[in-house]
């Protein structure tokens, strides 16, 4: 048999739990189960086509709704995100990129209040129109 278990911080740092399985044929079983949560990496780049839009996904993992702030480093892109966003559900940024004669390289930042200096960060690259 077996048996898949899923660990879903809400916060950092480490937790402990005990996982504890029964069966009149099986006998019991105690199984330690250990989970450390690390700040989040960055991810991407994203390629965006100048007048284009990519959507990225994003999951509050907390359990409680929370506002995030997203904001991109370079003025070329547009950054369009849910205001608050519930409890452990997922959904989409919207970032567009204006465009300009030379690629250009930026992040987006996702961040929020009373956040300890947690963010998740989102490489971009936007392209230049065809010629």
């Amino acid at each position: 048999m077996s048996l898949d278990v899923t660990y879903e911080p809400c916060q950092l740092g480490e937790a402990r739990a005990v996982l504890r399985l029964s069966s009149l044929l099986g006998g019991e079983y105690s199984i330690p189960l250990f989970g450390r949560a690390l700040p989040p990496e960055p991810q991407g780049p994203f390629t965006i086509k100048a007048g284009g839009t990519a959507s990225i996904p994003f999951k509050n993992v907390f359990l409680q709704p929370t506002a995030f702030q997203c904001t991109a480093e370079h003025p070329a892109f547009t950054v369009r995100a849910p205001e608050t966003l519930r409890a452990k559900k997922t959904a989409s940024i919207a970032v567009s990129f204006a465009g300009g004669p030379a690629p250009v390289t930026s992040k987006m930042v996702v961040s929020y209040p009373g956040g300890a200096g947690v963010s998740w960060v989102y490489y971009l690259r936007g392209l230049p129109p065809h010629k």
